[in-house]
Order: C-alpha cells, then sequence, then structure tokens
C-alpha cells in the first residue's frame, strides 16, 4: 500500500502551533468556570453509563451538547439537550458551533 507523501513541513510553524495553543489554553477558563461541576460530572457518569456510545458508534467518553451551553447555558444541565459523545465529534461539534459564531 502506498504511503503518504511527507510533509515538508518546517519545525518552527509546529513549534510556534504548539506555543499559540497552550497560550490560548492558558486564557481559558477552568472547568468549573465553564459549568462542569460536580453536579454536573455526577449526572453526565451517569447517562454515559446508559448510553455508552457515540453517535458515530465509538466509545463515548464525554456528554455532547446539542445546543451549545457557550449559547444556552439554561440548558446545561437538561439531558435531553445532551448527546453521548467521543473526542472527534466533540471537537467536530465545537469547530462547526465557533465557525457559525465567527
Amino acid at each position: 500500500m502506498p504511503r503518504a507523501a511527507p510533509s515538508h513541513r518546517p519545525a518552527f510553524l509546529a513549534a510556534m502551533n504548539r506555543q499559540a495553543r497552550a497560550e490560548a489554553e492558558a486564557r481559558r477558563p477552568g472547568a468549573r468556570r465553564r459549568g462542569y461541576d460536580t453536579e454536573f460530572q455526577r449526572e453526565a457518569a451517569a447517562y454515559l453509563k446508559a448510553h455508552p456510545t457515540c453517535t458515530c458508534g465509538r466509545p463515548a467518553v464525554l456528554v455532547r451538547h446539542k445546543i451549545s451551553i457557550r449559547r444556552r447555558p439554561d440548558l446545561r444541565m437538561d439531558p435531553a439537550n445532551w448527546l453521548p459523545g467521543c473526542q472527534s465529534c466533540n471537537a467536530k461539534d465545537t469547530w462547526r458551533d465557533r465557525k457559525k459564531e465567527g
């Protein structure tokens, strides 16, 4: 099977991207400040036990929100607004939501 062509991306670009991500993460509020408190953690664990598979078929490791809690924080604890999710699907949802915002 053919291999992918090697990437000729300069190493300094990768370092710049890592640094930019680290700086953005440092500015980001903590999980509790974003609404993921003990109550949410407990309810999410129970939800994932009942719904162990992401919509894509992978094992669910987190609870996604159908409607972003950035737009509707009042729906944070509403199980009707929850979806079982994997990291990949959650990242896609976040990207899609931020693309709509900006």
